[in-house]
């Protein structure tokens, strides 16, 4: 609807719906506006999220724990999305193989 001029407003808590329905998006607690941006941004800032008192999307979570346990190198920000963890996925793959082809030479 953005090309045509139109706005559409959603107020919810469900973080993991959020980055399918919304370009832009800001975060609130107590009526008090936390932060503004892209949803990709916002949901991946889990001080952000806690002080809201919400939870990063649970593909974001698990990112966020594979990468701290040093199971896979994902770059921030996470994932916050499928089609998002895809992406990540495959780039920190090719990392990889290129650092271990690197090692072999």
């Amino acid at each position: 609807m953005s090309g045509e001029g139109k706005t559409i407003l959603v107020a919810t808590h469900d973080v993991n719906v959020l980055p399918q329905i919304a370009s832009k998006a800001i975060i609130m607690s107590e009526g008090t506006v936390l932060a503004a941006g892209p949803p990709g941004e916002l949901l991946s800032d889990g001080e952000l999220m806690g002080r809201a008192g919400l939870q990063p999307p649970i593909i974001t979570r698990f990112f966020s724990r594979v990468h701290e346990k040093g199971i896979l190198n994902v770059e921030k920000p996470y994932p916050i999305s499928i089609e998002d963890a895809e992406q990540k996925v495959v780039q920190a793959l090719r990392r990889r193989m290129g650092e271990a082809m690197q090692r072999l030479r």
